[in-house]
């Protein structure tokens, strides 16, 4: 997400405080799933 929103334009002081802006969105929904149990819902 990081990656992408610097892409556009953004930095993190940009995003709204309760967003918390990860490296990258992909890995992030296999650690959500794989670590913590998320289902992961389209």
């Amino acid at each position: 997400m990081a990656i992408a929103a610097e892409g556009q334009g953004y930095q993190p002081q940009d995003i709204h405080g309760f967003v918390e802006m990860v490296p990258m969105g992909d890995a992030e929904i296999i650690r959500l799933q794989y670590v913590e149990g998320h289902a992961y819902m389209q």
